[in-house]
């Protein structure tokens, strides 16, 4: 046999030598695979730990911003307080006002003699508190003097139809309407008449009221007989 050939045989790798060679490469691939996975874990696992640290820096700043909202809302609150404060000790204004009355003798013999007393009030309501005289009534030291209302004061019986109050009063382009809510009941003849003209007269002594018309709870011109209502004229 030629020596070459003999050598060319011999080179070829045998079966147990494949076999060997085979598993190395299975495990060189299996190896790098592990190496992929372990580097794709540590990766994901570093992706996670950043964005909790994320979250945590956006917890962080949430409750710095909530802090700050409510140190804000304390501040604001302060400021408002401070705002409510008074700024002036000065007394309120007293308002001087006159109730105007009939007197005894004179306003028996003439129709036109009305007289007054003062009343004061730091109300702002003016109008409406001196109506309100004429439902409490004169003091005995007025009476005394010979001052009065007809029927000692304002009569009203039965129940309100303005929501429980006794009279309303409202005031346009210089006309004050008084509407007593409830039923009035008057003395007849003059007096009734003389009633209406000094509730007038006290209505028509503030700058905003130049003229006064006076209704009953069915919004007709107080005491008035003939049903005309010419007060609202």
């Amino acid at each position: 046999m030629d020596p070459q050939s003999t050598e060319s045989i011999d080179s070829k790798p045998s079966s147990d030598q494949r076999k060997i060679i085979i598993f190395l490469v299975l495990g060189f691939f299996a190896g790098l695979l592990v190496a992929l996975l372990a580097f794709a874990l540590f990766m994901l696992a570093n992706q996670n730990n950043k964005m909790d640290i994320v979250d945590d820096q956006k917890d962080e700043v949430a409750t710095e911003e909530e802090t700050d909202s409510k140190e804000d809302d304390e501040d604001k609150i302060e400021d408002e307080e401070e705002v409510l404060e008074p700024t002036s000790t000065a007394q309120p204004s007293v308002a001087k006002l006159k109730l105007f009355v009939l007197k005894s003798p004179e306003s028996s013999d003439d129709f036109d003699a009305v007289f007054t007393v003062q009343r004061t009030t730091t109300r702002a309501d003016v109008a409406t508190f001196i109506i309100e005289q004429y439902i409490t009534g004169l003091t005995p030291e007025e009476q005394a003097q010979g001052y009065y209302i007809p029927g000692a004061n304002l009569n009203l019986l039965g129940s309100s139809n303005c929501g429980g109050k006794d009279f309303t009063i409202k005031v346009s382009s210089g006309v004050g309407t008084l509407k007593f809510c409830k039923q009035m009941m008057g003395i007849g003849g003059i007096m009734d008449q003389q009633l209406v003209q000094i509730l007038k007269k006290s209505l028509e002594q503030f700058s905003t009221i130049n003229k006064a018309v006076i209704l009953d709870s069915n919004d007709n011109c107080l005491f008035d007989m003939s049903d005309l209502n010419l007060c609202k004229d």
